[in-house]
This record gives structure tokens, C-alpha cells and sequence, in this order.
């Protein structure tokens, strides 16, 4: 046959075309949030108790209708679950929200997990913007050019670190 092999060069330079960019925004993206996570710790605002005590009076098999969608919560029980936070006791029937509140405090080790799945999913939301822009016939090196910059602003790496919605909404927004 006169068909051509592929030297290692050419499926290097294959593989460097195809996942170089992605690799590129990832890097990019850990790289611009780590001065972050290194200068706070995972930040509280006033109304991240409002999204910590649904899933504790869910996991303790409470029904609890409140103003909040369940997405949030739940993820917030998701990094609890990663970060193996045991479950605390139930509630008696007569708990108060102030005791409740103490109760359902988010360990330090799962705010941190979940400032780290909201990173990932942070990143890997640029990265579909990345691809979307390609998929408009976007040029290679200003989709990537755009995709780093959105990666790497200072107030979205910052977003990362609250324990609030409002951290994925970029997310959900891409």
C-alpha cells in the first residue's frame, strides 16, 4: 500500500493541535486560583446558611420547604459526602433554627472540597466556551486567546472561593 505512517512527530503534533488548548485554559485557570486559595480560606457570606441547613434537614430526613432550589444544597451535601463529614445526630422535634444552624455548620474540610468542585466546574465551563467559540468558526488562537483571559479574571477566580450560588452561576451561565 502506499499508505503514509505517522511518525511519532506527527501524532505528537496531532495530539498538541487537539488537547493542547484545553490543557493550556486548565493550567491557566489552576494557576490564576491558587494565589486565592493560598490568601483565604473558603468564605462565608450571610446567606450561605440558607443553602447549608436544607441538605442537613434533608440528610436527617426533615422535610424542609423553603425558598431555595435544591440544586445548591445538594451540592453542597456532595462535598460533604467527598470530604467523608460524618453525618451528625438527628434533630429532636423541638430544635430551634439557632440550633439547627450549629449543627449543620460546613466542616472546614468540605468547604474546602467544594470550593475545589467549583473551581473544576468553573474551568471546565471555560472550556466548553472554548469549544462553543470553535464551533462558531472562531479562529483557534483568539478562541484560546479569549478562553484564557475569561479563565484568569481576578473577580470569577475570587467567586470561587464563596460558599454561595452565586459561585456557579458562571457555570450555568456559559
Amino acid at each position: 500500500g502506499g499508505g503514509k505512517a505517522i511518525g511519532s512527530r506527527e501524532a505528537t503534533n496531532v495530539f498538541t493541535q487537539k488537547h493542547g488548548p484545553w490543557a493550556l485554559i486548565w493550567f491557566t485557570g489552576i494557576l490564576a486560583r491558587l494565589p486565592f486559595y493560598l490568601a483565604f480560606r473558603p468564605m462565608w457570606s450571610a446567606d450561605s446558611p440558607g443553602y447549608v441547613i436544607p441538605y442537613f434537614l434533608w440528610r436527617n430526613h426533615r422535610f424542609f420547604l423553603g425558598a431555595r432550589t435544591p440544586v445548591y444544597p445538594l451540592f453542597l451535601g456532595l462535598g460533604q459526602w467527598l470530604a467523608m463529614h460524618p453525618v451528625r445526630p438527628t434533630l429532636s422535634d423541638s430544635a430551634t433554627y439557632q440550633t439547627i444552624a450549629l449543627q449543620s455548620a460546613l466542616p472546614v474540610s468540605a468547604a474546602y472540597v467544594i470550593v475545589c468542585l467549583q473551581s473544576v466546574m468553573d474551568i471546565a465551563a471555560v472550556c466548553v466556551l472554548y469549544s462553543t467559540l470553535r464551533k462558531l468558526n472562531v479562529r483557534r488562537h483568539i478562541a484560546l486567546v479569549f478562553s484564557v483571559f475569561v479563565a484568569t479574571v481576578p473577580a470569577l477566580c475570587l467567586l470561587d472561593v464563596n460558599i454561595l450560588t452565586l459561585s456557579l452561576s458562571f457555570t450555568v451561565l456559559v
